[in-house]
């Protein structure tokens, strides 16, 4: 471990915290301090792991498990941990990354001494009231910076990390220092356009005050926003986005001089990245508001999208939701029912048989069809359970301190209570025996069940039915919420209407699971289950997973996840491993990369030696001839036409052939004779 009394370590740079920069050749990460300590030990619990090259800090690979050869003074590797570590060895030397784990090996007989920059995480909690000035004044004290901010703070690594915030109870006083900036907002005292402002200033490091109708000030300029509600949270994700990916391509084309995803700045600004590389954050930002209006095309949808409460207790959220750059908006949405969500997804679908369902199925009064706008990812932190959405809470997220990986072969759980059932289990198995160890429970009764929860398996899975009782056992009906204690990170109940059941857990301590809405048929449990879990042990993480098998049943939106998606369970470098959509109009195709996780800016360095951006990326109007020349540079598991394929290569070659036979086909009728 590192720690200041070990021996070996000397202080080699003291430094302020957030403003220090490594004086290491090619390293100017921000860091609170460095030292220099031997590598034998450097053994530290790691969560995630990077490799950057000094030369080119564009140059990001995410680290898989395993062993991965680092070149002294050429290379160094990023440690994500309870705090941030930088850490340059001066010889070649081997990264030893395993679950929960990392360290270095010291190839040759070189000098074993390693340089690490630390960037401390807060420990801190910033308390505050519930009344609508102390809010604002907790906000803005987060966000405000007065020190000028180049377009580098879209990178994760030079971004800085929030305190958590607490709620005190009504009437408690808190006070607050009066933040400064060079950029400063002027909102309605209404927590709407709070939260809905909170992520963009804390990006533009901007202040945040109370006033008649909302307004920006840049350097003593006073500038008039959108003073509907509705029009302003519109406004505050678009310009959050733009702004953002706006300074990623300033910063990618200024380095190793390419275009980010085929963003244009130039054309687009009427300035060089290199100029822009120069501005300050209200130079920059002035300039976006002027010239980013009509860019949509040339930009992504937010990454993500969070729908949260306006009450005082979702301030507890905020600093989550700013670190992720989420565009956050104002709930709104309609109770739905089953017969509403299934037309939604089989408009056409005529079932040939009765189907086999897994249960009964509630009214559903807590099902919503939201309002969403566009973006990769739609949280929902609020009321009800959403379609299209998933269901998170701050219980979720902080769930997920608490389960740290520490296994090779994660352990899995299947409880299988009903023998027609037994080919779900199969299946599961298949697609598991090599990376896990896998346990088949059959029959249990409400008491074992229960007991299974804290067991501490990494992935639970139920086969069985349901009812609003709970999960069906023997005996009885297992309530899940009666169990005493719950260690089961993930969870998937693919039963009827088992969403209830999954809060439940996730109120007992899980991080996150798939549960469902409405009645199961058993074909649609078996599509959505295999997609899943053959996604999921390709590397993804849930929310990706989740995203791409509900796409593989004709009642795939029946399903909801619930929690913190971003949770992975068999591959380090699943927050950075792409998954591609492939979608035929006719003759032309569009190609569209999702990329999970939480924290954006990263270009991400994949297997097939091409980088894009983690914010993902969309090419539309793709001629046939085209997609041979994109798909070998790709790699990472593709969708088309409701089918899952491990590649966007094997993916292209049915949409070919499809193509092929649609142009036979039309060939065909033309030449019928009348």
């Amino acid at each position: 471990m590192i720690s200041e009394s070990s021996a070996g370590i000397s202080e080699a740079e003291a430094v302020g915290p957030c403003m220090a920069a490594s004086r290491q050749p090619g390293m100017f990460f921000p860091v609170d301090r460095r030292v220099e300590t031997s590598i034998d030990q450097l053994t530290v619990r790691v969560y995630a792991a990077y490799i950057v090259d000094l030369a080119d800090i564009e140059s990001v690979r995410c680290a898989g498990y395993g062993r991965h050869h680092i070149y002294g003074n050429r290379q160094a590797v990023v440690l994500e941990s309870g705090d941030r570590l930088y850490v340059t060895p001066g010889e070649d030397c081997m990264l030893e990354f395993t679950p929960g784990k990392a360290r270095l090996i010291m190839q040759g007989k070189g000098s074993k001494t390693v340089s690490v920059g630390i960037r401390r995480k807060p420990v801190c909690t910033v308390a505050t009231g519930p009344d609508t000035e102390s809010l604002f004044r907790c906000i803005s004290a987060l966000c405000a910076v007065r020190d000028k901010i180049s377009p580098w703070r879209s990178h994760p690594f030079f971004r800085p990390d929030l305190p958590d915030i607490s709620l005190l109870p009504a009437g408690t006083s808190v006070r607050h220092e009066q933040a400064v900036s060079p950029i400063a907002f002027r909102l309605p005292p209404d927590l709407r356009y709070l939260y809905a402002m909170a992520p963009l200033s804390c990006y533009l490091g901007a202040s945040v005050g109370v006033g008649d109708t909302p307004s920006v000030s840049i350097r003593g300029e006073i500038i008039d926003l959108p003073a509907g509600y509705r029009q302003f949270e519109r406004w505050a994700g678009r310009m959050l986005s733009r702004s953002f990916q706006a300074d990623c391509a300033a910063r990618y084309a200024s380095t190793p001089g390419r275009q980010l995803a085929g963003i244009d700045l130039q054309a687009i600004l009427g300035y060089a990245p290199e100029e822009l590389m120069l501005m300050g954050m209200p130079d920059r930002f002035r300039l976006y508001m002027e010239r980013l209006r009509s860019a949509g095309r040339a930009f992504n949808a937010p990454h993500t999208a969070a729908y949260v409460d306006p009450v005082p207790s979702s301030v507890e959220l905020m600093p989550y939701l700013m670190r992720s750059l989420s565009a956050v908006y104002a709930p709104a949405g309609s109770p739905v029912t089953e017969r509403d969500v299934v037309s939604l997804s089989v408009r056409d679908y005529r079932a040939r048989r009765t189907p086999v369902t897994r249960g009964g199925t509630d009214t559903a009064e807590t099902v919503l069809l939201p309002s969403l706008y566009g973006a990769q990812s739609q949280l929902w932190f609020s009321g009800g359970c959403p379609v299209d959405a998933a269901l998170s809470s701050i219980g979720a997220l902080k769930n997920g301190r608490k389960h740290g990986r520490d296994r090779t072969k994660p352990e899995v759980c299947i409880i299988c209570n009903e023998p027609p059932m037994l080919k779900e289990s199969l299946l599961i198995q298949r697609q598991l025996e090599r990376i896990a160890t896998i346990e088949v429970r059959a029959n249990l009764g409400c008491r074992d069940l229960l007991h299974t929860l804290s067991e501490g398996f990494d992935v639970l899975h139920y086969a069985g039915h349901s009812e609003r009782a709970g999960l069906k056992c023997p005996d009885g009906y297992a309530d899940l919420s009666r169990a005493e204690e719950n260690n089961v990170p993930f969870f998937f109940l693919n039963c009827c209407s088992s969403y209830i059941q999954g809060t439940r857990l996730i109120e007992k301590g899980s991080v996150c699971g798939i549960a469902t809405l409405f009645r199961v048929i058993d074909e649609a449990a078996l599509d959505v289950c295999a997609g899943f879990y053959r996604m999921l042990a390709y590397g993804y993480p849930v929310m990706t997973s989740y995203l791409g098998a509900r796409e593989c049943s004709v009642t795939g939106r029946e399903y909801l996840m619930i929690g913190d998606g971003y949770h992975n369970v068999f591959n380090a470098r699943g927050v950075a491993l792409p998954f591609y959509r492939l979608r035929r109009n006719g003759r032309r195709f569009t190609l569209h990369c999702h990329m999970s996780g939480s924290e954006k800016g990263l270009i991400i360095g994949t297997g097939s030696g091409c980088a894009i951006p983690d914010t993902g990326f969309q090419l539309s109007g793709l001629h046939a001839s085209d997609l041979p020349d994109e798909c070998n540079r790709m790699d990472g598991m593709c969708l088309y036409s409701g089918s899952l394929y491990d590649s966007v290569a094997a993916a292209v070659n049915s949409a070919l052939s499809d193509l092929r036979r649609m142009v036979t086909q039309r060939r065909c009728k033309t030449n019928v004779p009348s």
